[in-house]
């Protein structure tokens, strides 16, 4: 009885502390303004001049509008001056809260409510008597005002949304959220994984956990529409939302949500340092020092494989050893190496891992290697290995030099091809950002078994996200009553960081992108897809070859214009032709000739050109 007791005890500290935040969430804005001495002058009564100043900051809503302020004393009101550039109808509601200070510290505060539209001003007409306030709140003939702005709902502002909330997800949802008049259709689960706010509201012992639809109070629809953006995944966070998501993050306690906004801050935000810290604060980030320091059609669907081919030249007079270029093949660099001594080949593939971990580390691929001779007779040497920390693995049983000379090699030289397809990888990352393990049972509704390692995740989320696991969970398949169900053909290293990615985490880099990206095909997660192929667009430190194939394999259509726009000269060309043809589709094939066939037009051109000049001249 004293165990549920102290459960029930502690659900309902987190969601007093949670309301606590509640009751604080409308944005606050403190406008101060000392203005410059001046002498007190009795004809300012008589000529009604107003003494005027202007405030030089600006300040950003949640919404992202720059609204520039001025507090004003005319006569003796104070006046708050508002403009804002926008072509839509737009409105703010706001409680405006008027402060006038004494020398003594006595002060006169006025509140109204008010809905800001456009550009104007409001204030109080009767705010103070002048001969009181002369004789009390003037120091030295400056007055000091204060206004303090808070933003309570914002109709017609912000950024397009990019996912919809709308009653279009109602068969893949199980609860409505309304906030103000605003209907956003979620999955309780997957809200209580994000949220330890949700968690007690859905899962703990309240009302709530039973109904269908929960009001939320206190909150910007705007806002929460954000918020969820970012719980599912979206690039919704800009200098226009983030203090906005920021504030409810705080509020539901959702940390994934405040990585993020931490990160958009230190990253990518323009704005000033001040604010940022002001942000921070507000947000209580105790790391934020810390942080600020670190900162800036498919080959095969049933594994991840690629091609490495190579000529080796004028093997019989090696003299040591030839290696092929290396290869950045999902987050691994590939090559392969031909030896000679005494007269004996050795054939290896040599493999390393770009990121720097002490953990012992292994790939479990299938590996065929195939020797392309004269009359296209192929010799294969088939291998079903681990890879492992050494970086390299030999062929057994590779032909000696003699069995090459007597039908492999073509004038010498040796051609090989090594088709590679990656089961499983251990021990290739750092470590995880977010568990899937029996720790989450109480948030999940199925478990994903890949290869052995299990996964406890939410049947609607990834609904909502992937329409593979739509019909999948959804439709009339016998899995779709399960709560426990296999994937197969896919690598669990790849799947935890493309879970990960899904529930918002910042998994993404150039060991990651490539094994993500071939999930996303595969279970068609446009999320995934798009988060992926901006880092390669603005991060990535890929070649551009690289990149250029991996836009081609996965459909990433604005990363291979840019790819292609980079390519001008024949040697470009030449240097983005890949050593497995297959990997370019009829399009780039086209493109590629274009350039070409301009490029030697453009040569021609230079070189005909000097002549018709002295025809003409002559």
């Amino acid at each position: 009885m004293k165990r549920k007791f102290d459960e029930m005890s502690e659900k309902l500290q987190s969601v007093e502390e949670s309301i606590s935040k509640v009751s604080k969430s409308e944005t606050s804005v403190i406008l101060k303004q000392e203005p410059p001495k001046k002498s007190v002058n009795p004809d300012v009564t008589t000529n009604q001049e107003k003494n005027s100043t202007e405030s030089a900051k600006s300040f950003v809503l949640w919404n992202a509008v720059s609204i520039w302020p001025a507090i004003a004393i005319i006569l003796t009101s104070p006046f708050f001056f508002y403009h804002i550039d926008r072509d839509e109808d737009w409105s703010v509601q706001t409680k405006i809260h008027f402060k006038v200070v004494g020398g003594n510290g006595n002060a006169v505060i006025k509140t109204m409510d008010y809905c800001v539209e456009g550009e104007g001003k409001t204030g109080f007409m009767d705010f103070l008597e002048w001969e009181k306030m002369k004789k009390e709140y003037l120091v030295d003939g400056s007055l000091t005002a204060e206004i303090r702005v808070q933003i309570i709902e914002t109709v017609g502002l912000g950024k397009e949304k990019i996912r919809t909330f709308d009653e279009s997800q109602k068969d893949v949802s199980d609860v409505v959220l309304t906030v103000r008049d605003t209907k956003f259709y979620v999955q309780k689960n997957f809200l209580a994984a994000q949220s330890s706010f949700f968690k007690s509201l859905f899962l703990g012992s309240f009302s709530e956990s039973l109904e269908s639809e929960v009001t939320l109070t206190g909150i910007d629809p705007h806002d929460f529409h954000y918020f969820l953006e970012v719980l599912y995944g979206e690039p919704a966070i800009d200098d226009s939302n983030v203090e906005g998501v920021f504030l409810l993050a705080d509020m539901y306690d959702a940390p994934t949500v405040i990585r993020r906004c931490q990160e958009f801050l230190l990253e990518k935000s323009e704005k000033a340092l001040y604010k940022k810290i002001q942000i921070a604060n507000r947000n209580h980030l105790q790391s934020w020092t810390n942080l600020a320091g670190e900162s800036s059609e498919y080959q095969k669907k049933s594994g991840k494989s690629f091609v490495l081919k190579h000529v080796f030249k004028n093997v019989a007079n090696l003299g040591g050893s030839a290696e092929s270029e290396k290869e950045d093949h999902f987050g691994m660099f590939w090559s392969m190496l031909l030896e000679l001594k005494g007269g004996c080949l050795g054939f290896f593939i040599d493999f390393s891992n770009p990121i720097l971990t002490e953990k012992m580390w292994s790939i479990g691929a299938e590996i065929e290697a195939k020797l392309i001779g004269k009359k296209r007779n192929v010799f294969v040497l088939p291998v079903s290995d681990y890879l492992q920390n050494s970086g390299k693995m030999k062929f057994h049983n590779f032909p000696c030099l003699e069995e090459l000379e007597e039908g492999l090699l073509v004038d010498g030289n040796l051609s090989v091809e090594v088709h590679v397809t990656i089961k499983k990888s251990v021990g290739l990352r750092k470590g995880k950002i977010r568990k899937f393990d029996v720790s989450q049972k109480d948030v999940s509704d199925v478990v994903l078994d890949v290869k052995g390692i299990k996964f406890y995740s939410s049947k609607m989320y990834l609904a909502a996200q992937s329409s593979f696991f739509k019909d999948l969970f959804c439709g009339t398949f016998s899995d779709s009553m399960k709560s426990e169900i296999t994937l197969t053909g896919i690598d669990p290293h790849d799947f935890q960081n493309l879970l990960e990615l899904l529930y918002s985490e910042s998994v993404i880099n150039d060991s990651s992108v490539e094994g993500i990206l071939h999930l996303a095909l595969i279970y068609e997660i446009s999320t995934a897809t798009k988060r992926c192929e901006e880092f390669l667009l603005l991060k990535s430190k890929k070649k551009l070859k690289k990149k250029l194939m991996m836009a081609v394999r996965y459909k990433l259509e604005i990363l291979k214009k840019m790819c292609l726009d980079h390519i001008g000269n024949k040697e470009q060309i030449r240097s983005m032709i890949p050593s497995n043809i297959q990997d370019l589709d009829h399009e780039l094939m086209s493109v590629f000739l274009e350039k070409a066939i301009s490029t030697k037009a453009n040569a021609i051109c230079c070189f005909v050109k000097p002549k018709c000049n002295f025809l003409l001249n002559s």
